[in-house]
C-alpha cells in the first residue's frame, strides 16, 4: 500500500481543533466549486465531532495541479501539495457507499456536488474506485488550505 507520511501537526491540530479556523474561508459549495475542484485531490479522513457539536470537517490532500497558480504553485510531487480542511457545521447525517479496502492506491476524488434541497445542502463526494459520500447539513462551511509547513493559503 502508498501511504503518504503526513507532518507532525497534522492529525494532531486537526482531530484537536486546534486548526487556524480563524484564518479559513466561510463560503458555499457553490461559490467553492465555480473556483475550485477537488478532482485527483486525495482523501485523507472526515473527523466528525460529535462529543460537543453537529461539525464534521474533512481532510483532503488538495491537488494542486487544479489549484490557480496566484494561488498556489502547480506541483505533480503529492508531498509539495497543499491541505484542505472543510468544516461543516450542523451536520445531520454522513452515508457513504462502495468503501472497501484499497491495498495499494490512494482514494482520488472524482467528482463533488452540493445539492440544497428544502432547506439542508446535500454534499456528495465520489471518489475515482466507486466511493461515495453523502452528507446532510445546514450550517456554515468553512474552507482552510494548509501548506506542508503550516502556512495558511489564502482562498
Amino acid at each position: 500500500m502508498i501511504e503518504l507520511e503526513q507532518p507532525a501537526w497534522f492529525y494532531q491540530d486537526w482531530v484537536e481543533g486546534d486548526l487556524p479556523w480563524d484564518q479559513g474561508k466561510q463560503m458555499s459549495f457553490d461559490l467553492f466549486h465555480s473556483k475550485y475542484i477537488l478532482h485527483d485531490s486525495i482523501w485523507l479522513g472526515l473527523f466528525y465531532e460529535i462529543a460537543f457539536r453537529q461539525t464534521l470537517s474533512l481532510a483532503i490532500h488538495w491537488d494542486a495541479i487544479w489549484i490557480p497558480d496566484e494561488i498556489y504553485p502547480s506541483s505533480s510531487t503529492v508531498c509539495d501539495w497543499p491541505y484542505l480542511f472543510i468544516r461543516i457545521e450542523q451536520a445531520y447525517s454522513v452515508t457513504t457507499d462502495n468503501y472497501g479496502d484499497l491495498t495499494d492506491m490512494q482514494r482520488s476524488i472524482f467528482t463533488s456536488e452540493n445539492i440544497v434541497i428544502s432547506d439542508q445542502n446535500l454534499l456528495a463526494i465520489d471518489d475515482v474506485y466507486g466511493g461515495k459520500l453523502s452528507i446532510t447539513y445546514k450550517g456554515p462551511v468553512t474552507f482552510l488550505a494548509i501548506d506542508p509547513a503550516k502556512s495558511v493559503i489564502s482562498i
